[in-house]
Protein backbone atom coordinates (compact mmCIF):
# COMPACT_ATOMS: atom_id res chain seq x y z
CA UNK A 1 0.00 0.00 0.00
CA UNK A 2 1.32 3.22 -0.84
CA UNK A 3 0.21 6.93 0.05
CA UNK A 4 -1.90 7.93 3.60
CA UNK A 5 -5.32 6.73 4.58
CA UNK A 6 -7.20 7.86 7.38
CA UNK A 7 -7.94 5.89 10.26
CA UNK A 8 -10.72 6.52 12.77
CA UNK A 9 -11.60 5.56 16.15
CA UNK A 10 -14.90 5.44 17.36
CA UNK A 11 -16.46 5.24 21.00
CA UNK A 12 -19.58 4.20 22.23
CA UNK A 13 -21.45 3.91 25.75
CA UNK A 14 -22.23 0.19 25.38
CA UNK A 15 -25.22 -1.14 27.16
CA UNK A 16 -26.73 -4.95 28.11
CA UNK A 17 -28.62 -4.60 24.71
CA UNK A 18 -26.74 -6.53 21.87
CA UNK A 19 -28.97 -5.33 19.10
CA UNK A 20 -29.24 -1.34 20.19
CA UNK A 21 -25.37 -1.35 20.14
CA UNK A 22 -24.81 -3.25 16.69
CA UNK A 23 -26.93 -0.07 15.72
CA UNK A 24 -25.26 2.95 17.13
CA UNK A 25 -21.99 1.07 15.66
CA UNK A 26 -22.86 0.50 12.53
CA UNK A 27 -24.09 4.04 12.33
CA UNK A 28 -20.59 5.38 14.37
CA UNK A 29 -18.75 3.70 11.61
CA UNK A 30 -20.80 4.96 8.70
CA UNK A 31 -20.45 8.73 10.49
CA UNK A 32 -16.44 7.31 10.45
CA UNK A 33 -16.65 6.48 6.47
CA UNK A 34 -18.06 9.97 5.54
CA UNK A 35 -15.48 11.82 7.10
CA UNK A 36 -13.12 9.44 5.00
CA UNK A 37 -12.08 6.42 7.10
CA UNK A 38 -10.52 3.54 5.98
CA UNK A 39 -9.95 1.54 8.80
CA UNK A 40 -12.35 2.09 11.93
CA UNK A 41 -11.70 1.09 15.59
CA UNK A 42 -14.62 -0.13 18.25
CA UNK A 43 -13.42 -0.30 21.89
CA UNK A 44 -13.32 -3.27 23.84
CA UNK A 45 -16.92 -4.69 24.99
CA UNK A 46 -18.24 -3.23 21.88
CA UNK A 47 -21.88 -4.86 21.75
CA UNK A 48 -22.21 -6.14 25.45
CA UNK A 49 -21.38 -3.96 28.69
CA UNK A 50 -23.20 -5.77 31.62
CA UNK A 51 -23.81 -5.25 35.24
CA UNK A 52 -22.27 -8.23 36.13
CA UNK A 53 -20.95 -11.41 35.02
CA UNK A 54 -24.39 -13.60 34.94
CA UNK A 55 -25.88 -10.52 32.96
CA UNK A 56 -23.14 -11.12 30.58
CA UNK A 57 -22.90 -14.64 30.41
CA UNK A 58 -26.70 -14.80 29.46
CA UNK A 59 -26.70 -11.90 26.75
CA UNK A 60 -23.39 -13.43 25.39
CA UNK A 61 -22.97 -15.86 21.95
CA UNK A 62 -21.35 -18.55 20.92
CA UNK A 63 -19.01 -17.34 17.96
CA UNK A 64 -20.61 -18.83 14.96
CA UNK A 65 -23.88 -17.36 16.43
CA UNK A 66 -22.79 -13.49 17.47
CA UNK A 67 -25.43 -11.32 15.68
CA UNK A 68 -22.77 -8.30 15.58
CA UNK A 69 -19.90 -10.63 13.46
CA UNK A 70 -22.74 -10.78 10.32
CA UNK A 71 -23.77 -7.34 10.59
CA UNK A 72 -20.25 -6.04 11.03
CA UNK A 73 -18.81 -8.13 8.04
CA UNK A 74 -21.62 -6.93 5.74
CA UNK A 75 -20.79 -3.71 6.63
CA UNK A 76 -16.97 -3.65 6.20
CA UNK A 77 -18.21 -5.07 2.96
CA UNK A 78 -20.63 -2.25 1.79
CA UNK A 79 -18.82 0.24 2.57
CA UNK A 80 -15.38 -0.49 1.72
CA UNK A 81 -13.50 -0.66 4.72
CA UNK A 82 -11.90 -2.57 7.22
CA UNK A 83 -13.40 -2.59 10.76
CA UNK A 84 -11.28 -3.54 14.38
CA UNK A 85 -13.94 -4.40 15.98
CA UNK A 86 -11.89 -4.23 19.85
CA UNK A 87 -13.97 -6.71 21.12
CA UNK A 88 -16.95 -9.41 21.23
CA UNK A 89 -18.25 -11.41 24.96
CA UNK A 90 -18.27 -14.35 23.13
CA UNK A 91 -19.69 -17.76 25.05
CA UNK A 92 -17.13 -20.64 25.11
CA UNK A 93 -18.61 -22.50 27.71
CA UNK A 94 -21.93 -22.45 29.61
CA UNK A 95 -20.00 -20.70 32.83
CA UNK A 96 -17.91 -18.99 30.76
CA UNK A 97 -16.86 -15.91 28.05
CA UNK A 98 -13.79 -14.50 26.51
CA UNK A 99 -13.69 -11.22 25.05
CA UNK A 100 -12.18 -11.30 21.12
CA UNK A 101 -10.89 -8.82 18.72
CA UNK A 102 -11.60 -9.20 15.17
CA UNK A 103 -10.09 -7.88 12.04
CA UNK A 104 -13.07 -7.81 9.28
CA UNK A 105 -11.70 -6.78 5.34
CA UNK A 106 -13.77 -5.14 3.08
Amino acid sequence: MTGAFRAACVQLRSSDDVAENIRVTSDLIREAKAKGAQFIATPENTTLMAPDGGAKLERSFAEDRDPALPAFTALAKELGVWLLIGSLAIKVSETKTENRSFLIDP
